[in-house]
């Protein structure tokens, strides 16, 4: 356990990959590379962290859920290598942040993981997070729209213009905002398994321009 809390600890120091800096704000994201032979796995681990924003508890507040994301993601990867590796084979696995879109009210992430054992994965897995970059609270998808709109009849025949199968949403649903789309990410299959699929679905922004609020277009 020790060298578990070591480990995740050596993030905040390990070497930085800088990311453009944004005139609302700026960010970087954090590398951590371990090999943890005694558990059969190497995992690479990387996070964003958001600076300058202006408001110093909102800032805390969006860098520890991001952090908590990251490090819930290595551990269960702990967990699993643990479980599913033996003495002639490896796992290996990779965790990504990176920010889609900042702005005065908005930081958009999106994160990709991946584990494998040995030739074969086991999962590949996409998801988002918005969060408002003035209180540091993580956005539900609801919250981008107007009251008044029926945002999810909305997205859904959006999305039927877009995917050949069904695919379920609501205000759950995991997604992230660029410049130009929202991305909803809809998922099949039990998580972290061999049947998870994550399939992301871009909505352009002027198809929704009459629904969402000003400062998410």
């Amino acid at each position: 356990m020790k060298k578990l809390i070591g480990l995740f600890m050596s993030l905040a120091t390990c070497a930085l990959l800088l990311v453009p800096v944004f005139a609302q704000g700026s960010s970087h994201t954090v590398t951590a590379e371990d090999v943890m032979d005694n558990i059969n796995l190497g995992y690479k681990v990387e996070y964003v962290r958001v600076s300058d924003l202006g408001d110093e508890s909102a800032e805390a507040s969006i860098n520890r859920q991001l952090e908590e994301s990251a490090r819930d993601s290595m551990l269960l990867a702990i967990s699993q290598s643990n479980v599913m590796t033996y003495s002639d084979s490896r796992a290996t696995g990779e965790y990504h942040q990176s920010v889609t879109r900042q702005t005065k009210d908005l930081i958009s992430v999106k994160t990709s993981r991946d584990f494998s054992v040995g030739e074969h994965k086991i999962y590949s897995d996409k998801s988002g997070q918005v969060f408002d970059a003035q209180t540091g609270a993580k956005l539900r998808l609801s919250e981008l729209f107007n009251n008044s709109s029926d945002y999810l009849k909305i997205v859904k025949n959006e999305m039927k213009t877009l995917v050949n199968q069904p695919l379920d949403v609501d205000d759950e649903c995991s997604f992230y905002l660029t410049d130009t789309e929202l991305v909803l990410v809809c998922k099949q299959g039990e998580e972290d398994s061999q049947d998870l699929r994550a399939y992301e679905v871009p909505i352009a922004l002027t198809d929704l321009q009459d629904v969402l609020k000003p400062q998410y277009r």
